[in-house]
């Protein structure tokens, strides 16, 4: 009776269901001012879907689920937030947080974190062979505030 009644509500009531199952938002910058590089995005909590944008002055690479594989870890709790984004031309986009820079509110899944984090990337504006030494962002230093809103 108890799964009747279980089935019955995620029929019914899909929203209560999944209350809580919604993405979250990533905005990163720079830290240095020579640099124009941000990271923004939506990315996944508990569905796959997707948006990833770098940019800098000169470019935009636009990463989805259409054109790519995310896998995220977190446990701000611990200070480990990790994202990492493989395009389907084999490039590769890592984003990971600085433990000690990690602050957070505790919760299941925090309301709102903010880090410091270090990406490595191709370069949005470059033109020539992606897999080339000048086409990579490698260790650029980033502010970054992750929100959860259910």
């Amino acid at each position: 009776m108890r799964y009747k009644i279980i089935l019955a509500a995620f029929f019914l009531f899909p929203e209560i269901v999944f209350a809580g199952a919604a993405n979250a938002s990533l905005e990163c910058a720079a830290k240095s001012k020579k640099s124009a590089i941000k990271l923004s995005g939506i990315i996944p909590v508990a569905f796959e879907d997707f948006q990833i944008l770098l940019k800098n002055a000169n470019g935009v690479i636009d990463v989805t689920d259409k054109n790519g594989t995310i896998s995220v870890i977190s446990d701000f709790g611990r200070g480990v937030f990790t994202v990492a984004v493989t395009l389907k031309d084999t490039r590769d986009l890592s984003l990971y947080a600085i433990p000690s820079t990690v602050k957070s509110s505790m919760r299941t899944y925090p309301k709102r974190a903010r880090f410091d984090a270090l990406l490595n990337a191709p370069e949005p504006s470059h033109t020539g062979d992606p897999h080339g030494t000048d086409s990579w962002i490698r260790d650029e230093l980033l502010t970054c505030t992750y929100e959860y809103n259910p």
